[in-house]
């Protein structure tokens, strides 16, 4: 039996260790491959920082299993958590509050406050919005969370981001979120739910509608990301990821297979980032439907993962 629990323990350690050297190898080739790339440097304080960002990432992971686990422990024996459910719904709180430092000047509140008075609610971030809260009571229900009281305090979120620097809420934003609220409490469940999502990304990627030019195509992945301010790279890596796994997701929680959902949501992505050559305001490249790709993946894991209590019964 103590034999048994040795190789339990180093089972885990293993697990653990395993993803920290491959991230920090990884990140180990890109700095000795910049040698030879002309503009950029290899930097010893570029690798400890992605060495410790994967070990913050495990320990995330931790902390989400645990979390789960919890949840497989609580009153629902019959049926666990959707673990999918779960890791979207961190993505979606992670892109409203992020970077989740406060405001430390009065200035900035008053310039947030008369923004936010003065600025029209504009169409497509009312749809977005109203569609992003409907899929988080979705969400929320599948995770086996309260979802019409949680959804309601959750409309809370938009005026919390008055106290977050650089981010700036809006009208459209909180009329969009109570729409949505509004909405799940009237239709908890539709099956049109993951097609109308994935018209709004369309709706909402090939806004404003104006053909102006030519822009060209960009294949390397990311590169817009590394172009960007950290704090807005992040927020947006985020809500691109919820948007895009939520899509996903809906397809696949109303009957689709999960190949299926995937194919579908890249699909419409490559699509749009094809039209957005013709778009002004956008920069067409191949990073979001490699991004969906990626999320896929992850989605897939976290359904591979089995519950800590199995249900007694099919519900």
């Amino acid at each position: 039996m103590a034999g048994h629990l040795v190789f339990l323990r180093r089972g885990r350690l293993a697990s653990l260790l395993f993803p920290v050297l491959i991230g920090t190898t990884l990140s180990a080739t890109i700095e000795m491959a910049q040698l030879f790339v002309p503009g950029r440097a290899c930097s010893g304080f570029d690798l400890l920082d992605n060495m410790l960002g994967t070990i913050l990432g495990v320990g995330l992971g931790l902390a989400f299993e645990g979390f789960a686990t919890r949840l497989d422990a609580g009153k629902y024996l019959h049926r666990g958590p959707d673990r999918q459910a779960l890791g979207l719904l961190l993505c979606w709180l992670a892109s409203v509050l992020f970077p989740l430092f406060p405001v430390m000047w009065l200035g900035v509140y008053r310039a947030k406050f008369l923004r936010f008075a003065t600025t029209l609610p504009e169409p497509v971030s009312f749809l977005v919005a109203a569609a992003t809260w409907y899929a988080v009571g979705q969400l929320l229900a599948a995770a086996m969370i309260p979802a019409r009281k949680l959804l309601r305090y959750s409309i809370i979120l938009v005026p919390l981001q008055f106290l977050v620097v650089t981010r700036q809420p809006s009208m459209a934003l909180f009329l969009g979120a109570c729409a949505g609220t509004l909405l799940f409490h009237l239709a908890p469940t539709t099956r049109l739910a993951g097609p109308i999502f994935i018209g709004l990304l369309l709706f909402r990627g090939l806004a404003p509608f104006h053909p102006a030019g030519f822009h060209a195509f960009s294949w390397i992945p990311f590169g817009g990301f590394l172009d960007m301010e950290w704090e807005t790279g992040i927020r947006i890596l985020f809500e691109k990821s919820f948007l895009y796994g939520t899509a996903i997701w809906l397809f696949r929680h109303h009957g689709r297979s999960f190949a299926a959902s995937s194919v579908i949501v890249c699909s419409v992505l490559i699509l749009i980032e094809i039209l957005q050559m013709w778009l002004p305001g956008h920069v067409p490249e191949v990073t979001d439907p490699v991004l969906a790709l990626l999320i896929a993946f992850g989605l897939g894991r976290l359904a591979a993962v089995r519950p800590a209590i199995q249900p007694d019964h099919a519900p």
